[in-house]
């Protein structure tokens, strides 16, 4: 299908979009490069954490999916991100029934709305004492944005109320939720054993990628990464960013678990076969219900042909997997410091299809 004019328009700012971009990216993140690899890395695609992730200076870039062709994708393809949207996404999978982190209530310039079909705004603190009391805990979250960002946690027990791990009254509470637009709120959803074993602080959830097969018609897993927190990504387990968090790989077939790994602070990758705080084993765990898990994720994704690139975020709790939100595109530096996408002959093929991969990369 032809581009639009404004398509056009976009695509062609793109190589200027990237750049801001890594500028921006780079400097928040305070990776600790030195300007030739940096240049180095941009040139080839890639960010500066990236360069760090990959092990840029041994490993093969081609091997590598780069991060800034998610930029051109973003622009050309703008309603495939409508997946991104939270409340949206929700609302689809509860009309489908599929287990999932529920909304219960949105909030918009400091008004909260009960999910409900005709939504009226109620007593905010009153809502609060009442949900708090059924379901001790609750999440607050932007219904856009990803990599963690926003999330506030809810703990209300018997010796009161935390947000976050950080006391707070109620009072307190509904004035920072007062301040919040685009937001929801969810119930949280307990993960099984296996995974609060490994780091009680957070909840450690599976980050799944689906892609559309163009010959066969229908989507595949073509990678799996299990996020694990550590005290510097408490409360999230984010691995996104390099913010502390750990990715260990999971095994396709058998949903077996690799080594942990993680950026340290001196800007290397670390790798543990046990959690480097808790002590918890890592490699060679195996995620429960992971037949089940796999299956509802291409069964989610073959229902969604629309949207053939997709990171899905899930919770196993002790009954099954819960999804939690989908993200296209997504950040693959969460698959890719373990597994290089494109030594996959099929995930290749994929993003070839899409015009993702241009020919100007050794390999690719």
């Amino acid at each position: 299908m032809a581009l639009g004019i404004l398509s056009r328009l976009k695509l062609q700012c793109t190589p200027l979009r990237s750049a801001v971009l890594r500028i921006r990216y780079d400097l928040r993140r305070s990776v600790q490069l030195s300007w030739r690899r940096r240049l180095w890395a941009w040139r080839h695609g890639f960010t500066s954490l990236s360069y760090l992730l990959y092990e840029l200076d041994r490993n093969d870039p081609a091997d590598y999916f780069p991060d800034f062709v998610d930029i051109d994708y973003r622009l050309v393809e703008p309603a495939r991100m409508r997946i991104r949207d939270k409340l949206y996404f929700s609302r689809w999978l509860a009309s489908m029934e599929i287990p999932h982190a529920r909304v219960l209530a949105t909030l918009e310039r400091g008004r909260l709305l009960p999910e409900t079909a005709t939504p009226v705004p109620v007593d905010l603190a009153e809502w609060l004492q009442a949900n708090l009391t059924e379901r001790r805990r609750l999440v607050v979250k932007p219904i856009h944005g990803g990599g963690g960002q926003g999330i506030l946690f809810v703990t209300s027990n018997d010796s009161g109320l935390t947000v976050n791990g950080e006391r707070r009254t109620v009072k307190e509470l509904v004035t920072t939720l007062r301040r919040l637009n685009s937001n929801l709120v969810t119930g949280y959803v307990e993960p099984a054993t296996y995974a609060t074993s490994m780091f009680p602080g957070s909840a450690n959830t599976l980050r799944l990628l689906t892609l559309w097969d163009p010959s066969a018609d229908e989507p595949f897993l073509a990678a799996a990464a299990h996020r694990i927190g550590s005290s510097r990504s408490e409360p999230v387990d984010n691995f996104h960013g390099g913010l502390g968090g750990l990715s260990a790989a999971v095994d396709l077939n058998e949903g077996r678990l690799g080594l942990g790994a993680t950026l340290g602070r001196g800007g290397s990758v670390q790798r543990f076969a046990a959690h480097p705080e808790t002590g918890a084993r890592i490699e060679g765990v195996v995620v429960p219900h992971w037949s089940r898990t796999r299956q509802a994720i291409l069964e989610l994704a073959a229902a969604l042909p629309q949207y053939p690139y997709v990171g899905w975020d899930l919770i196993v709790t002790e009954k099954g997997p819960v999804v939690l939100e989908a993200n296209s595109p997504p950040g693959t530096w969460v698959w890719q410091v373990n597994t290089p996408l494109l030594r996959d002959a099929r995930s290749r093929g994929f993003y070839r299809a899409q015009g993702m991969l241009r020919g100007n990369r050794k390999g690719v």
